[in-house]
């Protein structure tokens, strides 16, 4: 992970070797809570996209600035976004 960061050797970062170290690390990081990523297809990111915006979260994404994720109102819509995901 050192040397990939470092960039040593012209480290292609979207490699195979630079994302095995990643999750590597993530799943050290997360031990027992570590999910490995998975790939989604088209009409599974669309169907998201459909459910953020339906819970609201997408006005808290205008912008250049990261929303606040602390405040009741984000909280609320992304707990409304969980239950239409659990659907």
């Amino acid at each position: 992970m050192d040397k990939l960061e470092a960039n040593e050797g012209g480290a292609n970062t979207f490699g195979a070797q630079n994302r095995a170290a990643c999750d590597n690390y993530q799943c050290m990081r997360d031990g027992e809570n570590y999910q490995k990523p998975t790939a989604q297809t088209r009409a599974q990111v669309g169907a998201n996209l459909k459910e953020r915006k339906c819970a609201g979260l997408d006005r808290f994404f205008a912008g250049e600035q990261t929303p606040d994720t602390s405040g009741q109102t984000y909280r609320v819509a992304f707990q409304d976004h969980q239950q239409l995901r659990q659907n």
